[in-house]
């Protein structure tokens, strides 16, 4: 995985490896579970490439799939694609602390989901597509998550 450039938030941009393209392909098929105009995928793998959770956003288990309110609002209960990998992931029993993880999202986490990712002890994310503010990227960097993009037309 060599570096190729810095794109204009400093983020490395990547030719992704043959693991990274294939980790970064089933983010995008998961995302497509979805049940929203917006589909986001991602997907904790650990260092040998071994899948250890994902998730897309959506609801809670056993509530309304509706995902937006009358005013077209994405409601509350809403969670994350990296939230639902994470929750699953510690549903199961696995920890990010034993290996080095690696999380692939089809799009830049937010605040919220970067703290989580900092909690859960993955070490690396790899996103395509930046999401509406870079915070949630501010705070990985702040706490030590190294961070890489690919380019759109690389996945």
């Amino acid at each position: 995985m060599a570096t190729l450039e810095t794109d204009i938030h400093r983020v490395p941009l990547i030719t992704p490896s043959r693991t990274t393209r294939l980790m970064m392909d089933f983010a995008f098929r998961v995302a497509q579970e979805a049940r929203d105009r917006v589909k986001v995928g991602a997907v904790i793998a650990d260092a040998r490439g071994n899948i250890l959770s994902y998730g897309y956003n959506g609801t809670p288990s056993g509530y309304s799939n509706e995902m937006r309110d009358e005013e077209g609002k994405t409601k509350e209960c809403v969670l994350h694609a990296e939230q639902n990998a994470i929750i699953k992931m510690s549903s199961n029993g696995v920890s990010c602390f034993v290996d080095e993880t690696t999380m692939y999202s089809t799009i830049a986490p937010c605040v919220s989901c970067s703290s989580a990712i900092v909690q859960s002890g993955i070490k690396t994310v790899i996103f395509q597509d930046y999401y509406k503010s870079v915070e949630g990227l501010e705070v990985l960097e702040a706490c030590g998550v190294k961070i890489l993009r690919i380019k759109r037309e690389e996945r």
